[in-house]
């Protein structure tokens, strides 16, 4: 739904993959799902965080430590509209460059 909307996509199936991917591409936003096995995710969204990438969590769980850590993170509960994903998108892009 992203690709359809103009975005190009890179993905991480593990926490290593992703921290190879936001230090070694150009990644202007990411898409985090909090539940990633036994892996965490925080460590991720700090990563994210110090390299100034804005990021949402997109999830069918509810990880509270994660949401509260980071309370100003848009949350998308899965199953979501691909415009309701495109959108939010679209917003956070739009208020990272203001």
């Amino acid at each position: 739904m992203l690709s359809s909307a103009g975005a190009s996509i890179i993905s991480a199936a593990t926490t290593g993959e992703a921290r190879q991917l936001i230090t070694g591409a150009e990644v202007s936003a990411a898409i985090v799902d909090v539940q990633l096995g036994a892996e965490d995710a925080s460590q991720i969204c700090h990563l994210l965080h110090r390299c100034r990438i804005p990021f949402l969590f997109y999830t069918g769980h509810r990880n509270a430590s994660l949401l509260k850590e980071w309370p100003n993170v848009p949350v998308l509960s899965k199953p979501t509209s691909p415009q309701a994903l495109v959108c939010a998108i679209t917003d956070m892009l739009d208020a990272s460059v203001t």
